[in-house]
């Protein structure tokens, strides 16, 4: 549904007398709910286009909810993330401060810093029930975002519990059903502060029925499947009675590229696609009639002051706080002759996945920089013609207000480094996050590649892994199809050493091209991809099992032994890798040796007791095949030696 256009940008500000008679209508409540504080709710769409919602022109869109909040508050035609990655994003919505300030820059690296003021945390102080209910591990609690907040739920919450199985993310019909379960318990009198997270816009696409078979992309029917949920939500927050003063948010942390500039999904580039985002905001009391359409280019960045602004709490409770409230921008305070305000984007994926030079830039007077080793400077809504080599006056200009901006927007210390458990890896890996940061000077080195020079490695890059992956899905039936899987691994091995050529630095293809070299027997060729991945990620158990298996395959049974024993030691529940150390000492017949590993696995436990049952029983039957080779049936005292400690491993690789 396309709105009626009111637009007000900076060149039309003889509406704003008109927008602010608007907006104070919108922020009044009834007297009888005068005593009572407005509750909030902040709905976030996980990867979503702002041109794939029906209220922004999307003939195909199917997002009836969203369009019927936009028929009667404020929709944002120009609205930027701060970041194509969820974690950065949700941080800036929360703290009102870009990543160049809060300093969380990926997914499961950084966590949101203690000493960070979170708007939950601000409103907690206050009265106000608060809760959050997102869909995605990437969210989870133990990266920060939890602060201030009551009750905080996530895949990883679930999974703990005992309600769900281990899942990295989970559908929004289950956190619409867990929130409104919370709401419920709010009483009457209280305000509350609701934060509702959708993760599935997020690739891959697995739409429910009826989106499913009715709609032609699955995206859209992704989308519109969550779209249904907000309804429910909004209805079951009217049949409780707590809409006639509440606060709606309604946003998405980044888009999709959807193979636009030869990205797949997300997260390498900071162009419109992956950073123009909805943003919808109904004030209190908004009704028919009340719908504008602003111009003015806002920032995601901006919720945590509009809600400020709209219960009434002053921005010194959250002094670090420099962005302007989305109300304001809307038009009361801002002046005829007021200099439009810029916007500060960035990506350090390609940094953190491929070693190439990240991106930082500015949204300003129409036009967008993303600087790197190469900059680009656009005209937007054109980012087809690139007009740094055009304008180096333009460009040095805009270069200078990006550095002006990361000057006043500088480091808070508000991130610390995540310690990433292996496990934590792998459902990482899973939603296709797999970059780990370097230092600031490693990161800005100006001799690295420009992302936008390495469209075509991407590209190449992108089409191996779609190769691998569906090859890998033949391997299991039969022999022709097993065949066919095989040639089709042989092509992605010899995409992947081209990419790799190019870019000797990569750490996404390094497990890629490993996998292939595994599956197709030659353990030895992928020892050197899997030691240049273990390095820079060394928290990861999966790739130290499989080059432990390498290492035995190529006869390094020493190297085996210590690599496989820290996958132990960085993943004490990697139940494999156990198994794997106490079946390589049967076969060199030392079963204490191979009973000390089931006996600290058995320390170590978190699964089901039934599997617990299992794991005894392999232990009374290694006891037994000691015995019977003349051997104590007990795990020897000083085992295990030096070299295969943590310490002795380290030293060993550090030889």
């Amino acid at each position: 549904m396309r709105l009626p256009a009111t637009p007000l940008s900076s060149s039309c500000r003889a509406s704003l007398a008109e927008l602010c008679c608007c907006i104070a209508l919108l922020s009044g409540c009834a007297d009888e709910l005068a005593t009572r504080p407005p509750s909030v709710l902040l709905v976030t769409f996980d990867t979503t286009r702002a041109d794939r919602i029906g209220a922004y022109g999307h003939r195909a869109a199917q997002t009836p909810h969203m369009d019927a909040l936009a028929s009667r508050g404020l929709l944002f035609e120009r609205a930027w993330a701060p970041a194509p990655m969820t974690l950065p994003s949700h941080t800036s919505m929360l703290t009102g401060v870009y990543p160049c300030a809060h300093g969380v820059h990926s997914n499961g690296v950084n966590k949101v810093a203690p000493q960070s003021v979170l708007v939950s945390e601000v409103l907690l102080e206050r009265g106000y029930r608060t809760g959050a209910f997102v869909g995605s591990f990437v969210l989870d609690g133990k990266y920060g975002l939890d602060q201030g907040f009551e009750q905080y739920s996530a895949p990883l919450a679930a999974e703990l519990s005992g309600s769900s199985g281990n899942r990295v993310e989970r559908p929004a019909s289950e956190v619409v059903s867990e929130a409104m379960d919370w709401v419920l318990d709010v009483q009457p009198d209280e305000p509350f502060f609701l934060w509702v997270h959708f993760n599935d816009p997020h690739a891959p696409f697995a739409p429910p029925e009826p989106y499913r078979s009715s709609m032609a992309d699955p995206y859209d029917a992704e989308i519109a499947a969550c779209d249904a949920e907000l309804g429910r939500l909004l209805e079951g927050l009217a049949d409780a009675g707590r809409d006639a003063d509440l606060l709606v948010v309604v946003t998405a942390d980044h888009g999709e590229s959807l193979g636009e500039y030869g990205e797949r999904s997300h997260g390498l580039f900071v162009y419109d696609a992956t950073m123009r985002v909805p943003l919808i905001v109904v004030p209190p009391g908004a009704g028919p009639g009340s719908a504008r359409r602003v111009l003015d280019p806002v920032s995601i960045t901006d919720i945590a002051a509009t809600i400020l602004d709209v219960t009434g709490v002053d921005r010194s409770a959250m002094p670090a706080m420099q962005v302007p409230s989305l109300l304001a921008e809307a038009g009361d305070d801002a002046a005829p002759d007021a200099e439009e305000r810029s916007l500060y984007i960035e990506s350090m994926v390609p940094w953190d996945n491929h070693r190439w030079h990240p991106l930082r830039g500015v949204v300003w007077r129409g036009h967008k920089l993303i600087d790197s080793s190469r900059p680009e400077l656009y005209a937007l809504p054109d980012e087809q013609r690139d007009l740094a080599d055009e304008q180096p006056d333009l460009l040095q200009r805009f270069r200078g207000r990006l550095a002006d901006l990361l000057e006043r927007h500088g480091p808070l210390g508000w991130s610390e480094e995540q310690v990433v458990s292996g496990s934590d890896l792998e459902q990482l890996a899973e939603l296709g996050y797999t970059g780990f940061a370097g230092t600031v000077s490693e990161r800005f080195d100006p001799s690295l590649p420009a992302p936008r020079d390495r469209v075509g490695d991407l590209v190449l890059l992108e089409q191996a892994i779609g190769l691998m992956e569906s090859s890998q899905s033949l391997l299991g039936l039969d022999e022709q199809q097993r065949q066919r899987g095989l040639s089709g691994l042989e092509q992605a091995r010899a995409l992947l050493l081209e990419f790799r050529e190019r870019n000797p630095g990569d750490l996404r293809s390094s497990p890629s091209l490993a996998f292939c070299e595994m599956s197709l027997g030659r353990h030895a060729l992928a020892v050197e991809p899997l030691e240049q991945h273990v390095l820079a990620v060394p928290n990861s158990p999966q790739t130290r099992y499989n080059l432990a298996v390498c290492y035995l395959a190529a006869g390094r049974s020493d190297w085996a032994l210590a690599e496989m024993a820290r996958a132990v030691w960085v993943e004490p529940q990697a139940d494999p890798a156990y198994h794997w150390l106490a079946d390589q000492h049967l076969r060199e017949s030392q079963p204490g040796r191979a009973l000390w590993w089931l006996l600290e696995l058995q320390r170590q436990w978190i699964a089901p007791p039934e599997d617990l049952a299992v794991l005894r029983r392999r232990i009374a039957e290694v006891r037994f095949a000691a015995q019977r080779a003349g051997q104590p049936p007990m795990a020897p005292k000083d085992f295990p030696p030096a070299d295969l400690t943590p310490e002795g491993i380290t030293r060993r690789q550090d030889g």
